[in-house]
C-alpha cells in the first residue's frame, strides 16, 4: 500500500508543563487527509496521535500531541500527493541564519553558503572575518545532501565548506614586508581556518557514515560517545572561571578510553540527541587534561552561542542523562600559539629582522621602533683575543669541517659585532653532524662563559629547542656523553623525556602530581633496568625538591617549543635562542621560544630538504589558502629574503659502523613478504610484516646485537603500533630498549640499524613524498625495507 503522508524525524518529551525538557529521538506521521498525526519512538513504537491539526507541521515548531510534545527536525519522506510548497517552505526556513523560530529553545539557524575550489580557483585567498567555529554544528545535520569523496574532484561542493571574504592574498609582499599588526593577523587567521577546516572534514565524514554504534564510529576514526551524563556546575578554582558566568559543565562518560586519548583544549561536541541537531548542540573544550577518576571531563563552551545554547539546556541545574558527544580535535598547540602571538611578539628585539630581514640590515644604524639587538656588553672586550684563541683551539680539538667551522665563527662573530646579522642559518644535509655542532656550540659558549670571557655579572643562559623530545634530548645526551657536561634543565612532559635526562628534569607542579607519574612510569612493563634506576633517581630528588630553583641556576635550558610555554619558565629571559630541527614546524611556533624569552641572537638549524610542517589542513593542495601561509617555514623565509644559510655539504651516516654486522650483510636490503596492508581504524596495518620485522630483530638480539642500535619505523602509526604491541610480549631487556615510532616522529633520531615497514606499496601520495623519502635515508647505517 502506498504511503500517502509526510515522515518527519522529530524530538519528543513527555514534560508536558516542564520548562526545560528532556527531548529523545523519534519519529512522527503526519496525514493532510483527516489532519491526523502519529508519534513514534526510536524503535518505530506506536506512542501517541493527534487530531484536528489544521496546517501543515512547520519544523523547529512545538506540537502538543495528547501525552507528549513533538518538535519537528527534518523531512525524511515526502507524500507523493503533497504540494511541493510544503517542501519549499521548509526549506526556506532552513535557509534562516540565526533565527529562533520558538520561544522554547533557541536555535541556530548557521549556514555556510559559499563554496571553496581548495584546487586553486580563490587565489589563495584567506578570510578576514573567519565563522565561528560554532557554526560548524549546522554540517553536523545529516539531514543534507552529504558530497562524496571523489580523487578527481578536489572541489568541495554545495553548502559545506568554510565562507571566505573581506580576503587578503597571502604572497611575499606581505611576508616580506609587513609590519607587527599585519604579521600577527596573518598567522591568527591562518591557525583559526585551519581549526574550522579540520572541524569541517570530521563532520562531513560523521554525515557520510549511517548511524552506528560507538566501537563503530571508533573504527571509522570519529571519538563518538553515547548514554552521557552532563551537569552544569561552578568552578572552584579562580583561575578557571571564565566570562561565561562562571559557568562550566561536567561530562560524565560512560564508556572511558585510555587517559593517554585525552588531553586539555580538546574540542568536544555535545549534543541531546544522536543527530547532533542544532537546536540541542554546542561545542565545548576541556578544561584539564582527561577524566577524572569518575570519568568526568570538565569542559567550557567556546562561543557566545555555545554558551546560550548550553546554558537553556541546563537550566534546571539537574543532569541530563543520555546526552550523545563526539571527541573532535585537539587546539592545545593552536590556543598556545595564538596567545603568543598577542602577547610576546614584540618582546624579541630580532622582530625587525623577522618581518623584513634585508631591509634591516641595509638601515641597522636608522631610529626603528625596536633597538637593534647589541650584545657586545656581553662580550669581556678584555679577553676578546683570547676568546679568539679558545676558539681556534676547540676546532681543532673536535675536528671540524670547513662547513663547521664556518658556522661556529659567523655565529660567534654575530655576539662580538653589533653590525652583523643576528641570525644564523644552518642548512645541514642529512648525517652532517647538525646536533654534534649545536653541542659543540653550546659547550664552547659555556666554557667561555665560566672562562671569564663573557661577563659574569650578566644572567647569561642559552634555550635549546625543537618540535620533538627526540631532537632535543639528543642534543643533552651529545653534551652528556662527549663533554660530561650537565649544568642544564629538561623542561617538559617527565612521559616523554628519555630516561637518562629525568634526573635533569624540571619539577613543574607545586604539590607531589610529578612524583605521582614518575611512580606510574615505574608500572610501564617494557622499561630496562637502566631506565627503572634513572626513574628512581628523579624520585628521590623530587622528594627532596633538589629540582626545583634548577631552571635559574642552569646555563642551558632545554625544551619544545611548545613546552616552552609552560607557566614555570615566565619571567624566564634568555639571549640565544637556538632551533634545531627549525625546517620542520610552522613560523608561529618557531616564535614561541624566539619571543617568549626576549631573545636577542638566532641559531636556526634545520633541512629544508626534510619533512615540512604538519598542517591540519590537506597539504594536498598545493594553492590551499591555509597551507600558503603555514607551509612555508621561518627557515624558509628568511633563506628567501637574503639571510644566506650555510650548507653543511659532508654528511657521515651512510655507512657500516665499524663491526657491527658481518662484511656479507649488504647495506641496503629489500624484502617481499607478499602481503597487502589492511585498513584498521583510521590507520594501515601488515601483520605479516610486523612478525617478520619481530622475528628478525629478535635473531639479530640474539647475534648479539644491542637493542639500542636498532629502530623500526613505518609510514602508518597503525603499523608502528601493533609491532610495539609484538614486542611488548618479549620481555628480553633488550628488545626493551628498540625504538618503534612513525617516520615522522622518527626525525631527529639515527640508529645503525633501521627496519622500515611501508605497509602497502600501492602509489599514494603520502608514501611519495620525496622529504619523507629523504629523511628515510638520513637515519640509518643499514636499511632493510619491506
Amino acid at each position: 500500500m502506498e504511503f500517502n503522508g509526510i515522515k518527519y524525524e522529530i524530538l519528543y518529551s513527555n514534560q508536558l508543563t516542564k520548562k526545560n525538557k528532556t527531548w529523545k529521538d523519534g519519529y512522527m506521521t503526519y496525514f493532510q487527509k483527516g489532519n491526523r498525526a502519529y508519534l513514534y519512538d526510536e524503535n518505530n513504537k506506536k506512542i501517541d496521535s493527534l487530531y484536528g491539526i489544521r496546517s501543515n507541521p512547520e519544523l523547529d515548531e512545538e506540537i502538543k500531541f495528547d501525552k507528549h510534545v513533538v518538535l519537528p527536525q527534518t523531512i525524511i519522506q515526502d507524500a507523493p500527493n503533497i504540494n511541493n510548497s510544503i517542501k519549499q517552505n521548509n526549506e526556506t526556513n532552513n535557509k534562516k541564519d540565526s533565527e529562533i523560530s520558538s520561544k522554547k529553545i533557541p536555535i541556530l539557524r548557521k549556514t555556510i553558503s559559499k563554496r571553496i575550489n581548495i584546487n586553486n580557483n580563490n587565489n589563495n585567498k584567506m578570510s578576514s572575518k573567519t565563522r565561528s567555529i560554532s557554526q560548524l554544528l549546522s554540517l553536523f545535520n545529516p539531514s543534507k545532501t552529504v558530497p562524496q569523496d571523489n580523487e578527481n574532484n578536489n572541489e568541495i561542493k554545495e553548502s559545506e565548506s568554510i565562507e571566505f571574504q573581506d580576503s587578503i592574498d597571502i604572497d611575499d609582499d606581505i611576508l616580506f614586508n609587513t609590519n607587527v599588526s599585519e604579521y600577527q593577523l596573518l598567522f591568527r587567521k591562518a591557525i583559526i581556518e585551519s581549526i574550522q577546516i579540520e572541524l569541517t572534514k570530521l563532520s562531513m565524514k560523521y554525515r557520510s557514515l549511517p548511524f552506528l554504534n560507538e566501537p563503530s564510529y571508533r573504527s571509522n576514526g570519529i571519538n563518538y560517545y553515547s548514554e552521557c551524563i552532563l551537569t552544569r556546575f561552578q568552578p572552584v578554582f579562580l583561575k578557571y572561571k571564565k566570562k561565561n558566568n562562571n559557568c562550566n559543565y561536567l561530562l560524565t562518560l560512560a564508556r572511558k578510553e585510555k587517559s593517554s586519548s585525552y588531553s586539555k583544549d580538546d574540542i568536544w561536541v555535545i549534543s541531546l540527541n544522536k543527530n547532533f541537531e542544532k537546536n540541542t548542540t554546542f561545542l565545548a573544550k576541556s578544561v584539564f587534561y582527561g577524566p577524572n577518576g569518575n570519568s568526568a571531563v570538565e569542559v567550557e563552551p567556546i562561543s557566545k552561542d555555545d554558551i546560550e545554547i548550553s546554558k537553556y539546556l541546563t537550566n534546571s541545574k539537574k543532569p541530563i542523562f543520555n546526552v550523545f558527544a563526539i571527541r573532535a580535535i585537539n587546539i592545545n598547540t593552536e590556543e598556545i600559539i595564538l596567545s603568543n602571538l598577542k602577547s610576546n611578539i614584540t618582546k624579541s628585539s630580532v622582530l625587525p629582522y623577522l618581518l623584513n630581514y634585508s631591509n634591516t640590515m641595509r638601515k641597522k644604524n636608522d631610529k626603528t621602533r625596536f633597538n637593534s639587538p647589541h650584545m657586545a656588553s656581553l662580550i669581556n672586550e678584555k679577553k676578546i683575543s683570547e676568546l679568539d684563541e679558545f676558539l681556534d683551539d676547540i676546532i681543532i680539538q673536535y675536528k671540524l669541517n670547513e662547513d663547521q667551522e664556518a658556522v661556529l665563527r659567523t655565529f660567534i662573530e654575530s655576539l662580538k659585532i653589533p653590525s652583523k646579522s643576528p641570525i644564523t642559518l644552518v642548512h645541514g644535509v642529512f648525517g652532517a653532524g647538525k646536533s654534534l655542532l649545536i653541542s659543540i656550540i653550546i659547550f664552547f659558549l659555556y666554557r667561555s662563559y665560566i672562562s671569564g670571557f663573557i661577563n659574569p655579572k650578566i644572567n647569561f643562559k642559552i634555550l635549546v629547542s625543537s618540535m620533538t623530545n627526540v631532537a632535543v634530548d639528543r642534543i643533552l645526551l651529545y653534551l652528556m656523553e662527549k663533554f660530561d657536561f650537565k649544568n642544564f634543565v629538561r623542561v617538559g612532559s617527565l612521559k616523554k623525556i628519555a630516561k637518562p635526562l629525568l634526573p635533569y628534569a624540571a619539577q613543574i607542579s607545586k604539590g607531589n602530581e610529578d612524583i605521582d607519574e614518575l611512580n606510574s612510569l615505574l608500572k610501564c612493563d617494557d622499561l630496562s633496568p637502566k631506565e627503572i634506576k634513572y626513574i628512581q633517581e628523579t624520585i628521590k630528588k623530587f622528594k627532596k625538591n633538589e629540582n626545583r630553583n634548577n631552571i635559574k641556576h642552569s646555563f642551558l635550558i632545554a625544551t619544545t617549543c611548545i613546552a616552552s610555554s609552560f607557566e614555570i619558565l615566565d619571567h624566564t629571559k634568555v639571549p640565544i635562542v637556538i632551533l634545531d630541527e627549525c625546517s620542520q614546524f610552522i613560523e608561529p611556533l618557531s616564535l614561541l621560544p624566539i619571543c617568549r624569552f626576549q631573545s636577542e641572537k638566532l641559531l636556526l638549524v634545520g633541512d629544508p630538504k626534510q619533512l615540512s610542517p604538519t598542517i591540519t589542513t590537506n597539504s594536498a593542495y598545493e594553492k590551499d589558502p591555509v597551507n600558503k601561509g603555514l607551509d612555508r617555514t621561518l627557515f624558509e623565509r628568511l633563506a628567501l629574503s637574503q639571510c644566506t644559510p650555510i650548507l653543511l655539504r659532508t654528511q657521515y651516516r651512510v655507512k657500516i659502523k665499524g663491526e657491527l654486522l658481518s662484511d656479507k650483510f649488504p647495506i641496503l636490503c629489500f624484502v617481499d613478504v607478499n602481503s597487502v596492508g589492511k585498513s584498521q581504524f583510521s590507520s594501515f596495518v601488515n601483520k605479516l610484516e610486523a612478525d617478520f620485522i619481530v622475528k628478525s630483530i629478535e635473531k639479530l638480539v640474539e647475534f648479539g646485537v644491542n637493542g639500542e642500535d636498532i629502530g623500526v619505523i613505518s609510514l602508518y602509526k597503525g603499523q608502528a603500533d601493533l609491532i610495539k604491541s609484538r614486542f611488548a610480549a618479549n620481555p628480553a631487556d633488550q628488545i626493551k630498549t628498540i625504538q618503534v615510532s612513525t617516520v615522522d616522529a622518527f626525525q631527529g633520531a639515527e640508529k645503525s640499524i633501521i627496519f622500515l615497514s611501508i605497509v602497502k606499496s600501492n602509489s599514494s601520495e603520502f608514501i611519495d613524498s620525496d622529504r619523507r623519502v629523504n629523511l628515510i635515508y638520513s637515519i640509518y647505517y643499514l636499511l632493510i625495507l619491506l
